[in-house]
């Protein structure tokens, strides 16, 4: 989407604003660990899925309710937004970090998942496991 980049890479996973986007949100983006990743879906409807609160320099426009830039709590934690209208939206669940939940609309929604996962994936599979820990034998059930 024209003003919104999301970039898989370094194991990062980096929404970038730019133009009146970046103003808006007041801050130029946010970057996670894919390692942190728990789920990530295409949602056209995201606004529904995930309470928000209001901020108050927000609440007063004209536009509010009609796109949603930048970092707002929530009912399960804090959530950075990245979206116009929100018909085509990747909802990125964390368990680690600041936030809860990464909302961006993108171009390809079903594509830009797809890579999500794919880096994700891979990103765990690289990152170091705790002593003792071993993940196939717990993954066939043995003990």
């Amino acid at each position: 989407m024209k003003g919104v980049e999301l970039r898989c890479e370094g194991g990062q996973l980096t929404v970038t604003l730019s133009g009146w986007r970046r103003l808006v949100a007041v801050q130029r983006g946010v970057s996670v660990p894919l390692t942190t990743v728990v789920a990530v879906e295409a949602d056209a409807a995201p606004r529904a899925r995930i309470g928000v609160g209001a901020r108050p320099r927000s609440s007063r426009t004209p536009t509010a309710g009609v796109f949603r830039y930048g970092a707002y709590p929530g009912g399960p934690g804090w959530a950075f937004w990245a979206i116009g209208t929100g018909a085509r939206s990747v909802v990125v669940e964390l368990d680690a970090g600041r936030y809860r939940y990464l909302v961006v609309e993108v171009d390809d929604p079903a594509a830009t998942v797809a890579e999500i996962r794919r880096a994700s994936g891979a990103a765990k599979l690289a990152a170091p496991q705790e002593p003792g820990y071993d993940s196939v034998k717990l993954d066939r059930g043995e003990h």
